[in-house]
């Protein structure tokens, strides 16, 4: 099940913004337990400046410390030039249905006194492959090489002299504080799943007010942080902004947040079974079990978002339907079991990265080709070849673990081992590697134990066979997916695209509600 992508993805991008001491009250802003704080220039907000820091920050999901931030911003010279480095390395436990899984993480970003992006790398292990990128500009072009494991991509993208990295929002704010009710734009960098992705983010400042800072509080503004990211697609962080510009709290997604504070209290990280378990605590719960929904044929659901409306977030498609209510919050979506039809209309002709090898999706990798040539065996036609492909990826996976984060397929092909992202992604690498474009897709699946029956967010694929885009998943092996699943967005997994399409997952986080209708399941 898919609930680790927000520790993945948006924990970074709170992490990067940078925090301002939890300590920091109302009455005595210039101190910080026992060290006074001395501001660059005269302390008044118009003249503080980008100062050189070295700071932690502790991790909190549903109030529980989960881990820590440590960030260093220096100043060096290179070339004659006076630059600015900052670098963040978080460190992340969690509890994964019951799994431990640890997750680390290194942002390094080099920029000049704006924030304007000169170069920059990363480097994450989320308990499978460790994953590396590094960027340069150079002459109107990002240039950023990605390593995954032993396989390394590289890619260039169109980059204003303007562009900021990592740290650019945190050196915008300290040059100049928002005011409450001012607005600002600024192109970043965000971490991705595979590599960082530009970003254009609107600061939408509003009113100042008292913020818990975890055993204090201070009179803060807060500001609104949406980003755009390439292709349209949006996220959101929520900020607290001090009167010296310093950010002191973030929230990254709905239940997780940061606060700096020392580094003695941000390694303080809870242990033991009172932790919070992010797979079964974000379970969709239902009021009681439904059935055998995976082979039903078709599930009408009635489905609540609180805060957005459920027919802008549920892609309606070939095996999904959404159909609008009299409550904007409300949708009424219908899950059909679809199956390969020669006599169908066609869809669309994936797109060339549907079917190319990527530094996650490795399937021109010798190990994966000889793996799909197995897979595929005797059967003849994209239809049949889809439909054994997918039972192999079932069977090989011989151990269920959440530990990883995200593992490429040629870790699984080694490992034998994973959870839902792992099988879709050695589904996605054998297809392509059999000629069958594939994607991933993203979204939520029915479960159901001894105690609990709901909805968890999971990961599966889409292959382009008969002309149609059929969906797959190779943690059931039934020869396609029958009426509970429910999508929210699909991924070809390739250059930074993996982030975009896992957003709609934080949007309903927390906020989604579900009920099963009708059903034909057996």
């Amino acid at each position: 099940m898919k609930s680790k992508w927000r520790a993945i993805a948006l924990l970074w991008l709170g992490l990067v913004w940078g925090c301002a001491p939890a300590a920091v009250t109302p009455e005595d802003p210039n101190r910080i337990g026992d060290q006074e704080v001395v501001p660059k220039g005269s302390g008044s907000p118009e003249t503080l400046g980008v100062v050189a820091e070295d700071y932690w920050e502790a991790v909190y999901l549903q109030k529980s410390q989960i881990g820590f931030a440590h960030t260093q911003r220096e100043r060096i010279k290179e070339d004659g030039q006076e630059l600015w480095r900052t670098t963040t390395t978080t460190y992340i436990e969690l509890l994964r249905f019951g799994q431990r899984s640890t997750q680390q993480s290194t942002i390094e970003s080099v920029e000049n006194d704006d924030g304007r992006l000169v170069r920059f790398t990363t480097s994450s292990d989320h308990g499978a492959a460790l994953v590396r990128s590094q960027g340069s500009v150079a002459n109107g072009q990002l240039t950023i090489k990605t390593t995954i494991g032993e396989q390394e991509s590289v890619a260039s993208i169109p980059w204003d002299d303007s562009g900021g990295g990592f740290d650019a929002v945190n050196k915008s704010l300290l040059r100049a504080p928002l005011q409450a009710g001012e607005n600002r734009s600024i192109t970043t960098l965000v971490p991705g799943i595979d590599q960082p992705t530009p970003a254009r983010v609107q600061l939408i400042a509003g009113d100042w007010q008292p913020t818990d800072l975890v055993g204090t509080s201070a009179r803060l503004l807060r500001i609104d942080a949406e980003h755009e990211l390439a292709g349209g697609a949006m996220m959101s962080v929520v900020a607290w902004m001090n009167e010296r510009g310093e950010i002191v709290k973030t929230e990254p997604a709905p239940g997780m947040f940061t606060v700096r504070t020392s580094a003695e209290s941000a390694q303080r990280i809870q242990q033991g079974d009172t932790q919070p378990d992010i797979g079964r605590d974000q379970l969709v719960r239902l009021a009681t079990p439904a059935g055998d929904l995976h082979r039903a044929q078709r599930v009408t659901y009635r489905v609540r978002l609180n805060d957005d409306d459920p027919v802008a977030t549920f892609p309606t498609q070939r095996s999904q339907q959404v159909a609008a209510t009299d409550d904007p919050h409300i949708a009424t979506l219908t899950v059909i079991a679809l199956r390969p039809d020669p006599t169908a209309e066609k869809d669309p002709a994936p797109p060339a990265a549907c079917l190319d090898a990527n530094p996650l999706v490795q399937s021109d990798d010798p190990r994966i080709r000889a793996l799909a040539t197995q897979a595929v065996g005797e059967a003849q036609g994209d239809v049949e070849q889809a439909a054994a492909i997918e039972k192999f990826v079932q069977e090989y996976i011989q151990e269920v673990n959440f530990s990883q984060a995200f593992g490429t397929a040629v870790d699984v092909a080694e490992s034998h081992r994973g959870d839902c992202t792992e099988h879709a992604v050695l589904l996605a690498a054998l297809a392509r590697a059999s000629g069958i474009p594939a994607r991933v897709a993203v979204g939520l699946v029915y479960t159901q134990s001894a105690r609990n029956a709901g909805f968890a967010f999971h990961m599966w694929d889409e292959l382009y066979v008969a002309g149609q885009w059929i969906p797959y998943d190779a943690t059931l092996g039934l020869g396609g997916i029958g009426g509970g699943h429910i999508k929210l967005s699909d991924s070809h997994l390739a250059d930074g695209s993996a982030l975009s399409s896992f957003l709609p997952v934080m949007q309903v986080m927390g906020s989604l509600s579900i009920e099963v209708v009708t059903t034909d399941s057996p």
